[in-house]
């Protein structure tokens, strides 16, 4: 589940760098801000990260150890890093560097290069920082750290830094486009606790040095906001499933002393939803590392391999829990293939939720399908564009602007209308490619990618063989849905498609009357139908397929 508090970047501005002054204090508060000309020269190869977590006094101490490839002319390494830490001591390789020779102001440390770069363009930089991290105002939406209590009084800690990114938790270059190549953590506890922290990737060793014990974690190519912290008093239930795929896949959960049963209980749904991902997208991406979930003391998000999850292992009348399943769809739609900019983040939220009505399909029925949408249609609020070319403003995912539930909502029903065009093997392939940029992933080959909205219009034109740019201009590159009129004369039907801008959109529909469906074609976004007789009655687009802007219902009639 992907939350943010705000979402600033211009996708078209990725390609224009910014100096890197021109955001101020907002730096650190905004994720995916486009990249300056220095940042977009260097590549973090590795990261070797240690986190000393003081539960006592809500603080932190940490050590960034970069190795950075140097890919062309950069003076700077410019990382983000929340201005509520101290830095304490950076070096370039051996060389410490003294207090005046690096800056760290409005969110940005800035180290000069000069030349300390080291052979081939690499260069190895480290950054000790400390101090008290932001808390998040209400996570997971409004993003930080959370420090409370478990039920047993003990400390637990989780943080949620999707919108904020990763330099709420370290330096970093808190773009999607700078993915680290490979982190290797080490999250530290006090010794005299029964503390555990559940880390991305696979559990390497537990050490123990002086009054602490550090965790150590090696995750490939993590998402950068998905690098997570959690830690509590947990249990772990681990097993071993043999996935479609043939993989082993280590399965994890990290719960609460006391729920245990509920928690066993949502293992063994979670491999029901890795079997189902495996046959409709492709093999689980990170079988070689795990698929964990953590109890967390907020909602939920997709953090790679170490999923947060919050829903209190609450039973409701469907068959599955909703939590769970979003997020775990987030490991094939936001770790395995990462929205390239904040406008593409309809790639992953859409696509997630979309994957619970299709999975509510496969094991409960159309109905449930259906059921699903329907729930899906009612909170559609189409005032912002789905996927905009223009800015996505300050706000709007929780401003009530309704691009934050759009991107789930309507992005959902965008992909049912899309199926019902060209239908499930166009479209499944296409997501398979999206995903992987193969139509055969091979476990033990999948390396994570990026995508936008235009990449996936290709995919889809490809795999379908239709031109569906007028598709994605009317559904995702403005806000308002297209409307349907039908004018009777006699027997005949005549219906229009009215867009925006005046738009083309030939959308073909159903038409049910006199016992047969009929397809109306369009040209010139009109079309006109024979409904057999002058009285007979008829029924637009029977089966929902077609998502479209529909009129007010008929007002009641008064109460006598």
């Amino acid at each position: 589940m992907r939350f943010a508090l705000c979402f600033a970047a211009l996708g078209a501005l990725l390609s224009s760098p910014l100096s890197a002054q021109d955001f101020g204090e907002r730096r650190s508060l905004v994720s995916g801000l486009p990249l300056t000309e220095d940042q977009q020269a260097i590549d973090p190869q590795h990261l070797w990260l240690d986190i000393w977590v003081d539960p006592a006094s809500q603080s932190i101490r940490g050590k960034a150890a970069y190795s950075l490839a140097i890919e062309g002319e950069a003076d700077v390494v410019e990382l983000e890093l929340d201005g509520l830490f101290r830095v304490t001591r950076v070096a370039l390789g051996k060389i410490e560097l003294p207090a005046e020779g690096y800056r760290h102001a409005d969110g940005l440390l800035s180290i000069p290069i000069e030349v300390s770069r080291g052979a081939n363009g690499r260069l190895d930089v480290t950054i000790e920082y400390e101090g008290q991290p932001r808390i998040a105002p209400n996570a997971p939406w409004d993003g930080g750290f959370v420090w409370t209590q478990t039920p047993g009084g003990e400390p637990w800690i989780a943080t949620a830094i999707q919108g904020e990114g990763c330099d709420l938790l370290f330096p970093c270059i808190d773009n999607a486009a700078k993915e680290i190549g490979r982190v290797e953590s080490t999250i530290w506890v006090p010794e005299a606790s029964n503390l555990y922290a559940a880390g991305n990737g696979s559990l390497v060793d537990t050490v123990v040095a002086g009054d602490w014990r550090g965790y150590r974690w090696a995750a490939r190519q993590p998402n950068t906001y998905a690098i997570a912290l959690n830690i509590a008093p947990y249990k772990l239930i681990e097993r071993t499933h043999r996935a479609p795929s043939g993989q082993d896949v280590p399965l994890v959960f990290y719960h609460l002393p006391g729920d245990g049963a509920p928690a066993a209980r949502l293992l063994d749904e979670l491999a029901k939803y890795l079997d189902w991902f495996e046959r409709r997208i492709g093999p689980y991406p990170f079988a070689d590392e795990k698929a964990g979930i953590a109890q967390t003391p907020h909602l939920g998000m997709e953090h790679q391999t170490i999923n947060a999850y919050g829903n209190e292992f609450r039973v409701t009348d469907e068959p599955y829990d909703w939590l769970l399943f979003h997020e775990f769809a987030h490991e094939w739609f936001a770790n395995q293939m990462t929205n390239r900019a904040p406008a593409d983040m309809w790639l992953n939220e859409a696509m997630a939720s979309y994957m619970e009505a299709l999975y509510l399909r496969d094991i409960a029925g159309e109905d449930a399908y259906r059921s699903k949408l329907a729930e899906y249609h009612a909170r559609i609020a189409s005032r912002v564009a789905v996927a905009p070319r223009d800015a996505i403003d300050d706000g709007a995912y929780l401003g009530g602007g309704g691009w934050g539930t759009d991107i789930y909502f309507k992005g959902s029903w965008v992909l049912h209308t899309l199926r019902g065009l060209i239908g499930d093997e166009a479209l499944f392939a296409s997501l398979t490619r999206l995903v992987y940029a193969t139509p055969e992933p091979k476990p033990g080959a999948i390396a994570p990618l990026l995508r936008d909205t235009d990449e996936f219009l290709t995919i889809l034109e490809q795999e379908s063989g239709c031109e569906l740019g007028w598709f994605f201009e009317a559904y995702l590159r403005q806000p308002a849905l297209p409307r349907l009129s039908a004018t009777r004369n006699g027997q005949f039907l005549d219906l229009e498609w009215t867009v925006p801008g005046g738009l083309a959109f030939p959308m073909p529909i159903e038409v049910a009357a006199g016992g047969e469906v009929r397809v109306a074609r369009f040209t010139d976004n009109r079309a006109r139908i024979d409904l057999g007789s002058e009285d007979a009655p008829y029924t637009l687009d029977p089966e929902s397929r077609i998502l479209r802007a529909l009129p007010p219902p008929a007002p009641s009639p008064a109460p006598r």
